[in-house]
């Protein structure tokens, strides 16, 4: 007799399975990929999205420009990257906006940088994302490799603010000697 209840049990849980009317799940539809294109220098950047962008005058030691890119939305997108293809992704846009791609949950701390409040997210006691607002200009930093609060300060301080700029835009150079990425 237990057999047959056995039997009985999984033929009802196949019959109510078989008159359920939900539809099948979707999976989430993917966005489409937002449209980058590539330039060779700041200067023709900067006069496809319509804005000014301050650039780093100082990178952290092993890191070298990769690429310049606009994204469609009004970002401009400085890539950095080492010989071991670790990167950091700078990012400019108009106004008050979030131009980062990082989501998740993060320590924080607020810096006061030159006069401007910045802020970082930590893995650790290192800076692995930070945003900030300044001259009418949202910035967005994100570094493969988590650096120290002080690498970090220092590239910070190193992008002009833009009543200081006059002429050309330097783009950054790796530090010389002293200041270590890790």
């Amino acid at each position: 007799m237990t057999k047959f209840r056995i039997l009985a049990f999984s033929l009802l849980m196949l019959l109510f399975s078989a008159c359920d009317d939900t539809p099948p799940q979707q999976p989430p539809a993917e966005l489409p990929p937002v449209p980058i294109k590539e330039y060779s220098s700041i200067e023709e950047a900067i006069a496809a999205a319509g804005f000014h962008c301050p650039v780093p005058e100082q990178l952290p030691r092993g890191y070298s420009l990769k690429t310049i890119s606009t994204i469609e939305g009004g970002a401009i997108q400085i890539l950095y990257h080492t010989q071991g293809k670790l990167k950091i992704n700078y990012r400019v846009a108009q106004g008050n906006q979030d131009i980062s791609d990082i989501h998740g949950r993060f320590n924080e701390k607020i810096f006061n940088i030159d006069g401007t409040d910045v802020l970082a997210r930590l893995n650790g006691k290192r800076v692995l994302y930070a945003t900030w607002l300044r001259d009418g200009l949202s910035f967005a930093v994100s570094f493969d490799d988590p650096v120290k609060q002080s690498v970090f300060i220092r590239f910070v301080e190193s992008i002009p603010k833009l009543s200081e700029e006059i002429g050309e835009l330097p783009l950054a150079q790796p530090e010389a000697g002293g200041s270590e990425q890790k």
